[in-house]
């Protein structure tokens, strides 16, 4: 059977960049749009061997050009919090266009939480954190009735490169401080997952059309409360790293001025989303954040190089 042909969403982020390399190393043929040519990200990924074209979700005519004699594309949008249809918009543009192409499958990464997040004790319809999770429900069901002959819905878990740079900016001074200032709970475990574990799901749903066509898989590596986390970081650290977790009067206060408070108040009851036994179960190898740590200790010892 021949290889597929795959066209990537943000091959430059952690998601489509983590699914570009697995795809790379098995000899499948990759796809993507860039802003800027001139990206370090971006050329890192040429010299792999992703095929690049100029422009962007909203340039129809750059995703003919690059969506041309594709067999699946890979979905992947991150929030646009002045329009939250933008996502929706894009990703019927994308699918419109791929399926005028013929392409076969479409696999999206939505997030751990979408399905059913009204079950959360914190659930607040009106937030910015339920028209995000709200955005990703539309593509979903966009791309479970879009026409494709396989589809594919993936929900990853908390991302372990949350707590590198630059991506830890949304933890405020943490880096610098050592100090985790946040909606989180002592006692809440949080489902993490690595950047390969995420590549290594999507390429198994691209790859194995048959066996993912239909399917909506919730996965995480791992699940570890906050304090774990922070121990296991300050040893790869060198640093000794602490939480602080707000009260409920200051998550009162802070959560109209920071929309990241609204989602770790999500973060704590997204372990509810998930059966780690199942996901175990999906013939998928499963990494750990010890695993994460080691291979990126050069990253983590700069993110926390002005810690005390």
């Amino acid at each position: 059977m021949s290889l597929p042909t795959v066209f990537v969403c943000g091959a430059t982020g952690v998601q489509g960049g983590a699914l570009a390399r697995d795809l790379i190393s098995k000899g499948v043929t990759v796809h993507a749009l860039t802003r800027d040519s001139t990206l370090a990200k971006t050329q890192d990924l040429s010299s792999l061997g992703v095929k690049f074209w100029p422009g962007d979700f909203d340039n129809e005519e750059a995703l003919k050009s690059a969506i041309a004699g594709c067999t699946s594309i890979f979905l992947n949008f991150f929030p646009d919090f002045t329009d939250m249809s933008t996502n929706l918009r894009q990703a019927k543009r994308i699918m419109s266009v791929a399926l005028a192409a013929g392409v076969q499958q479409v696999v999206y990464t939505s997030g751990l939480g979408v399905k059913g997040p009204e079950r959360m004790d914190c659930w607040d319809p009106k937030s910015i954190v339920a028209a995000v999770l709200g955005s990703k429900q539309d593509i979903e069901q966009a791309v479970r009735t879009a026409g494709f002959k396989y589809w594919t819905i993936l929900r990853p878990g908390t991302f372990m490169t949350n707590f590198i740079a630059p991506y830890v900016a949304q933890y405020g001074d943490f880096s610098r401080t050592g100090v985790l200032v946040s909606a989180l709970k002592e006692d809440a475990p949080i489902p993490v997952v690595s950047p390969e574990t995420i590549g290594a799901f999507s390429s198994a749903a691209i790859l194995d059309t048959e066996r993912f066509h239909g399917r909506e898989i919730d996965y995480a590596d791992e699940i570890l409360t906050p304090e774990v986390i922070l121990q296991k970081l300050s040893k790869a650290s060198g640093k000794t790293l602490k939480n602080h977790y707000y009260t409920d009067e200051e998550i009162d206060e802070a959560k109209s001025a920071n929309p990241f408070v609204g989602g770790q108040l999500v973060t704590r009851e997204i372990w509810k989303c998930i059966d780690m036994e199942e996901a175990k179960n999906q013939g998928v190898p499963l990494s750990t954040f010890d695993k994460f740590l080691e291979k990126e200790k050069a990253r983590v010892v700069e993110t926390y190089a002005q810690a005390p």
